[in-house]
């Protein structure tokens, strides 16, 4: 009878183990999955992405959309954003990292083209987005990486907190901290890994970025993603972006990671920051030390701007109209105090 007891012990002791590596089994690990999410996205490379960005009661840009164009090869990138309806709000720019080096334009009369290393690109906040980073992040960096977004780097303790559904998908939902300073949250699929949802909170700051997936979504890649961001529980930025057309696997053309891509005006003169130095003037198709030969508009224009004058010709017509008023005033002034002091002809 005992030696019956035992073996039932046995039986469910046996089957308690079986079960237990089954559930942890069932659990990936959280490493594992974030990973997975970041891996699947560096295969989509070289890759062009066309999006639209939605910006609303932005404190830069108040309810706005613009349209960008973001292209990876390689380390090679370029991030184009178009000018808006209204250019006073946003005139286009456009920005290479190639190297090492970036290079930024900005879409506005006079503008050059500014050069800096990738470092001081970050310090200056100029972007060169990846577009693998789409749903990831709410505010870029020029050297913004895959695993930086996907947090397991400063994130040191990572856990699966379990599975959860979100617009009828499940999903897994892993749980990281940084110890004493934020949380992040991951709503990740498998095996697709897709990332529906990043949440990440710090003292009294809230980030949520909530991913749609339907059937014009390419690999982990939403359609469209929503960006809230709360400070002491009020939200202060609300985004939404949508992406537009993604092509993947085709070789980019060297060029369209140089100057020669960006569009740029005829003598528009490039500035290297690292060397305090002007590079160059672009001729339409190369970098040369002086300005090429331009209608005399153009030259009268360029003439301006190199002697860095402070004043354009309409304000500075304004000032003379001014000056000319104020002179006019004092002596239809001096004249009614001769006039008072003229002797009476009665």
């Amino acid at each position: 009878m005992r030696r019956k007891y035992l073996t039932y012990t046995y039986l469910l002791l046996i089957s308690l183990s079986f079960s237990i590596v089954r559930e942890l089994q069932a659990d990936p690990a959280p490493l594992a999955l974030l990973k997975g999410a970041e891996q699947v996205r560096m295969k989509y490379e070289p890759i062009q992405v066309r999006f639209t960005t939605q910006y609303v009661n932005d404190e830069d840009y108040g309810t706005i959309t613009l349209s960008s164009f973001a292209e990876v090869a390689g380390n090679s990138r370029r991030f184009e954003v178009f000018p808006a309806d209204n250019l006073n709000i946003f005139p286009g720019s456009v920005s290479i990292l190639k190297d090492g080096e970036v290079h930024t334009f900005r879409r506005s009369k006079w503008s050059s083209v500014n050069l800096y290393d990738l470092a001081d690109a970050v310090r200056r906040a100029d972007i060169v987005y990846d577009p693998r980073l789409l749903g990831l992040s709410s505010l870029i960096s020029a050297d913004d990486t895959l695993a930086d977004c996907m947090c397991y780097k400063v994130y040191t303790k990572q856990s699966v907190v379990g599975q959860e559904t979100i617009n009828g998908t499940q999903v897994w939902r892993v749980h990281c901290v940084q110890e004493g300073l934020a949380t992040a949250d991951f709503w990740i699929e498998e095996p697709s890994f897709r990332v529906h949802r990043k949440q990440v909170e710090m003292a009294k700051l809230k980030v949520v970025i909530d991913s749609e997936f339907d059937s014009k979504s390419v690999g982990p890649f939403p359609s469209e993603f929503h960006i809230q961001r709360f400070e002491d529980s009020k939200q202060v930025y609300d985004r939404t972006v949508r992406i537009t057309e993604i092509v993947h696997g085709k070789p980019i053309p060297p060029e369209r990671f140089s100057l020669t891509s960006m569009d740029l005006p005829l003598n528009t003169s490039v500035s290297d920051f690292r060397t305090s130095r002007r590079a160059g003037f672009w001729d339409g198709e190369k970098l040369v030390e002086d300005p090429v030969s331009a209608s005399a508009q153009e030259m009268r224009e360029w003439e301006a701007m190199r002697n860095r004058e402070p004043l354009g010709n309409a304000v500075r017509s304004i000032l003379m109209a001014v000056g000319i008023l104020m002179i006019a005033y004092a002596l239809f002034a001096k004249f009614r105090e001769w006039k008072r002091g003229r002797p009476s002809e009665q």
